[in-house]
C-alpha cells in the first residue's frame, strides 16, 4: 500500500511544478517520470513475491525492495554529493541482503560476499573521490563542482572520475561489471529484479546530471565528453554480447543482457547536451526493465516449484 501511495505521488510530482531543496536535490520533469518507473517496477517485484514460500521473514524483504527503491530515487534526484553518496548506499545496504537472502544456500552466500567485496571497493573509490573534490572546490552541489573547476586543470577531473566509479558500478558498466554474473547467478530471481533495475535507472539520471552541471566545457567539451561515454558504451555493449554468447544460466544470460542495455543508455547520454538524449536513455532502460522483470518473474516461478 506504502509503495502504491509513493506511484501515486510520483504521478502527481509529473503534471506539478518543477523546484528543488537548496542546491541538494532537483525535480523536473524527468526525474518525476523515473521515480515513478523506479515505484511501479518496485511494486511488481513485491507482488511477484506474494507468492514465495521461501520468503520466511516477508517483513525484512518488504524493508529491503523499499530501501533499493529509495535510495535509487535519491540518487535519481540528487544535485550534490551528499544525497548521491546517501542514494547509492542505501541501494548497497539493501542489495547485500538480497543477494545473499536465501542462507542456507551456497550460491547466495557467495553472491551476497562477491556483492559485498565489489560494492565496498566502489564505494570506498566514489568517497574517496568526494573528499577531493571537496578539497579541491570547496562545495559538494554540481553547480558550485562546476564552476570551481572551470579555472582549474584537466587533470582535476581525474576527482570526478573517481566518484563515477560508484554510478558506473551500479550500472554494471564495463569495466565496472565483473560482480554482476555471479551474483545474479547465486542471489534469487527475484533479488536479482529488485537489485539489477531500479538502481540501474536511478544511477542513470543521477550521471546525467552529474555530466551536465559538474563537468565544465573549459575542461571537457560536449564532443570529448560524448567520445568518451561512446567508449564505454561500446566497451560495455561488445564485452556483453560476445561473453553471454558462452553462458549457459539463464540469470547470467540476463546479467550480461543488463550489461549490453546500460551500455545501450550510456551511448545516448553520449550525445547530451542535445535534447531528447536523456529521455532516449531512459526509454530504453524502461524497455529493458520490462523485459527483464518478466523474464525474472518466469525464473522465479521456476525456482519456486
Amino acid at each position: 500500500l506504502g509503495i502504491l501511495v509513493c506511484v501515486a505521488a510520483a504521478v502527481a510530482a509529473l503534471f506539478g511544478p518543477n523546484g528543488g531543496v537548496d542546491g541538494m536535490v532537483e525535480v523536473d520533469a524527468s526525474t518525476a517520470f523515473v521515480r515513478c518507473l523506479i515505484a511501479a517496477f518496485s511494486a511488481m517485484v513485491l507482488l511477484l513475491g506474494t507468492g514465495e514460500r521461501a520468503l520466511a521473514d516477508r517483513g525484512a524483504h518488504t524493508v529491503c525492495v523499499l530501501g533499493v527503491a529509495l535510495g535509487s530515487s535519491v540518487a535519481a534526484v540528487s544535485a550534490n554529493l551528499l544525497p548521491l553518496w546517501l542514494g547509492l548506499e542505501m541501494v548497497s545496504l539493501a542489495s547485500y541482503a538480497l543477494a545473499a537472502w536465501k542462507g542456507g544456500d551456497r550460491r547466495a552466500a557467495e553472491a551476497g560476499m562477491k556483492f559485498v567485496l565489489f560494492g565496498g571497493l566502489a564505494s570506498a573509490c566514489t568517497l574517496f573521490g568526494m573528499s577531493h573534490v571537496y578539497g579541491l572546490t570547496g562545495h559538494l552541489d554540481f553547480l558550485g563542482i562546476g564552476a570551481a573547476f572551470a579555472s582549474m586543470p584537466v587533470v582535476a577531473l581525474a576527482a570526478l572520475g573517481l566518484v563515477a566509479v560508484g554510478v558506473a558500478y551500479k550500472l554494471t558498466i564495463v569495466p565496472f561489471h565483473f560482480y554482476a554474473p555471479d551474483v545474479y547467478q547465486g542471489a534469487p530471481a527475484l533479488s536479482v529484479a529488485a537489485t539489477g533495475i531500479a538502481p540501474k535507472v536511478g544511477a542513470l539520471v543521477a550521471l546525467a546530471r552529474g555530466v551536465q552541471l559538474a563537468v565544465p566545457a573549459s575542461l571537457a567539451s560536449p564532443d570529448v565528453l560524448g567520445t568518451a561515454l561512446a567508449v564505454a558504451a561500446g566497451a560495455s555493449l561488445l564485452v556483453a554480447a560476445f561473453t553471454a554468447l558462452a553462458q549457459r544460466d539463464a540469470k547470467r544470460i540476463l546479467a550480461f543482457s543488463g550489461i549490453g542495455h546500460a551500455g545501450a543508455a550510456l551511448l545516448a547520454l553520449g550525445c547530451l547536451p542535445a535534447q531528447g538524449a536523456l529521455g532516449a536513455a531512459v526509454l530504453q532502460l524502461f524497455a529493458y526493465s520490462a523485459a527483464t522483470l518478466g523474464a525474472l518473474a518466469c525464473l522465479a516461478v521456476i525456482e519456486r516449484d
